[in-house]
């Protein structure tokens, strides 16, 4: 079939639109691209790959299933636009367990009340001697109209101990991850105590728990946790979201990581995944729960 001839009139016009239609495309062509790749395409923000309700969320020196690494954290008051101000810096020594307040503050220095629930908690604090011979896992409650925290602590031996808050502010898709820390000093004599040897094993209550961790500098690794009673696997309990945490903390500096498990058991064993930095001694805390009490084992590791 034959196309119609186009009217004598728009002859003269045909080159005209054919250079219009070729410098249109060649436009377009060059503004693509100019433009980056992912434009128009949603970006996820660093606080929706750090933090989650569920078990994905790692804190400094962990990753979930090999996801990338973190370095340490807590080895400041700020960070991320965040303050932790204590109330108190120094307390009186006691056996018992006495309230310490803390406020986290914002760039203009107001206290900041609204925060994303992490593991069942909106706070984890944690206060650890500097000889790691004193640990507790914490979880403080907030004032909701002063932004004022308080929990109660034990702080039963003289010298110096290391409070590091662990927490998201914000709510939803908005949040932001921040890991704070504080020195806080005992009065009186400071004999610290010696690092206990590095072991692949350790005892609490009647609960035998192993570790196999090879750590690599710099790099991701899977650390695998059996606990037993009587030679028989326990019957861990989910304890804050989780069957396990898993707290990482440097000597040198107290840099600290908190990991939780992959969602799955490996041969019956939980797997967390660990970064140290640097070269070493680290000491290692676990959390588990069973029957309805929770439990800490320890171990020095050396890198």
């Amino acid at each position: 079939m034959r196309l119609p001839k186009p009217p004598p009139g728009l002859k003269p016009l045909l080159p005209l639109v054919v250079g219009a239609v070729v410098v249109a495309l060649l436009a377009g062509v060059v503004i693509g691209r100019l433009l980056p790749a992912s434009a128009g395409a949603p970006v996820e923000t660093q606080a929706e790959s750090s933090a989650s309700a569920d078990g994905g969320h790692t804190h400094g020196g962990g990753s979930t299933e090999e996801s990338e690494p973190a370095d340490l954290e807590g080895l400041s008051l700020s960070a991320s636009g965040f303050t932790l101000v204590p109330k108190d810096t120094e307390v009186g020594q006691s056996g018992e367990a006495k309230p310490w307040a803390f406020t986290i503050t914002d760039v203009e220095g107001e206290p900041i009340t609204k925060f994303a629930t992490l593991h069942d908690k909106k706070m984890h604090l944690f206060a650890v001697r500097r000889d790691f011979t004193g640990y507790q896992h914490l979880h403080p409650v907030m004032d909701p109209d002063s932004g004022l925290w308080s929990t109660d602590i034990t702080f039963d031996t003289p010298g110096g101990w290391r409070v590091i808050a662990d927490f998201a502010v914000g709510g939803g898709k908005d949040v932001t991850p921040a890991t704070l820390g504080t020195d806080v000093t005992v009065p009186g004599d400071y004999e610290p105590a010696a690092l206990p040897e590095p072991k692949t094993t350790a005892k609490t209550d009647s609960f035998d728990v192993t570790l196999d961790f090879k750590p690599e500098l710099g790099a991701s690794a899977p650390a695998l946790i059996e606990v037993t009673k009587d030679g028989k696997a326990a019957d861990l309990e989910r304890y804050l979201g989780a069957h396990g945490h898993l707290v990482l903390l440097r000597q040198d500096d107290m840099g600290f990581a908190h990991v939780h498990p992959d969602s799955k058991r490996v041969d019956g064993e939980l797997r967390f995944w660990a970064t140290v930095p640097s070269k070493g001694d680290y000491r290692a805390f676990l959390d588990f729960k069973v029957d309805g009490k929770v439990r800490t084992a320890a171990f020095t590791i050396t890198v």
